[in-house]
């Protein structure tokens, strides 16, 4: 029977039996099994986040841009979590939008892209830049909004072609001082950040353009920002600044955005620089009543003008145009001559019949010799001495 009892248990006979044999041993045996499994499945895991490898079922039209090797990607709105590695090979790619989704983090094989210009990381889950975005040198756009950055990597300095960055909408705390050593960033986006105050040397960055600082806690306006003689538009709405500086010395200015501070006066700017703020509207009504008044000052002289000159033009048509004259030369007035203008050097080609004929000739009067005598004299010298010559002052 013992016999038996024991073949049974071998080949899996009654679990009573099974439990007689192993003494309670089952329970330990699964409890092995499953820390095994956890373990696994932890090693997995860690293999996924270092290097996602699964292959995502993308949308039609993103399979249909693949295969055409257009030079952009749109996989923005399709819930990712993870970029399929396949997207990596993709050299020829110069944009890629991967906005709206749920990434935390990029695979190494990114920095194949080295082709990119644009890369658009926005409303996804990111607590850290990923260091290979900074790996991309050939980067000049950079969309990394409304994620949870706080710092950006020290790598970031190897974008030294990036000209336009948005990071608002994270938790900066500070101006990241890293990015003054972008020399060509020419657009940069902190709204909806924490941030307080500006480094003394930002007006160093002379190809900042576009400053936004939106949605911040600035109670003062920061000083270093009236040195920015290079900066265009400065967008400063929603802070909790109660004054505002004088800005009529800054040469390249054109918008200035203040609404939602505590302030009462506007700031002073130039003329033709567009502001939005408290007191703006009545700045800009006051500038429109002048900018009428003058229009309409300048359209009374223009009609002045034209009134002038059609009073001219009438009486030149009512007076007729100037007559010529009948009387022979000699019988014409002596008035009349003296008004006709006189060109020095006029007669040194003509002929000697036509200055006789206009009671000129050299040196002679008609009527009156060179002798004194009466009467015409008559000119004896060769053709070549005929001819009358004049210096710069009419004499001969």
């Amino acid at each position: 029977m013992g016999n038996s009892s024991k073949k049974e248990a071998a080949e899996g006979g009654e679990g009573g039996a099974v439990e007689e044999e192993m003494g309670g041993g089952g329970e330990e045996a699964v409890e092995e099994g499953a820390e095994e499994e956890a373990e696994e499945e932890a090693v997995v895991k860690k293999i996924e986040d270092d290097e996602p490898h699964w292959d995502l079922e993308l949308p039609p039209r993103v399979e249909d841009n693949i295969e055409s090797e257009v030079p952009f990607l749109d996989l923005s709105y399709i819930r990712m979590t993870n970029l399929p590695t396949r997207i990596c090979s993709l050299t020829y790619l110069e944009k890629l939008f991967l906005g709206n989704n749920c990434l935390q983090t990029l695979p190494k094989s990114l920095a194949q892209l080295q082709g990119l210009r644009l890369l658009a990381l926005d409303q996804n889950k990111m607590d850290d830049l990923p260091v290979v975005v900074c790996e991309l040198v050939n980067l000049t756009h950079l969309y990394v909004s409304n994620n949870k950055l706080m710092t950006l990597p020290v790598e970031m300095v190897n974008l030294q072609n990036l000209r336009c960055l948005w990071l608002d909408g994270n938790y900066f705390l500070n101006f990241p001082r890293l990015l003054l050593k972008l020399p060509n960033l020419s657009s940069l986006q902190l709204g909806d950040n924490m941030i307080r105050d500006l480094p003394n040397n930002l007006w160093r960055m002379e190809r900042l353009r576009g400053l936004f600082l939106y949605g911040n806690r600035f109670s003062k306006f920061p000083k270093v920002l009236t040195r920015m003689e290079y900066l265009e538009s400065l967008d400063m709405d929603h802070n909790k600044m109660n004054s505002l500086p004088d800005l009529d010395h800054l040469p390249a200015l054109h918008m200035f955005s203040y609404d939602q501070n505590p302030v009462k006066v506007p700031p002073k700017v130039r003329e033709g620089v567009v502001l939005v703020g408290a007191g703006a509207g009545d700045l800009r009504d006051a500038r429109k009543r002048k900018l009428e008044k003058e229009r309409k000052a300048a359209g009374v002289e223009a009609m002045k003008q034209a009134e002038i000159k059609a009073k001219m033009f009438l009486k030149i048509r009512l007076k007729g145009p100037p007559k010529l004259s009948t009387l022979a030369p000699e019988q014409e007035p002596e008035q009349e001559l003296e008004q006709e203008p006189v060109i020095h050097g006029i007669l040194k080609n003509s002929t000697s019949s036509d200055r006789r004929s206009n009671g000129i000739t050299d040196g002679m009067v008609e009527g009156v010799g060179l002798d004194g005598g009466e009467g015409p004299m008559d000119y004896q010298g060769e053709g070549e001495q005929e001819e009358l010559l004049y210096d710069e002052g009419g004499r001969e």
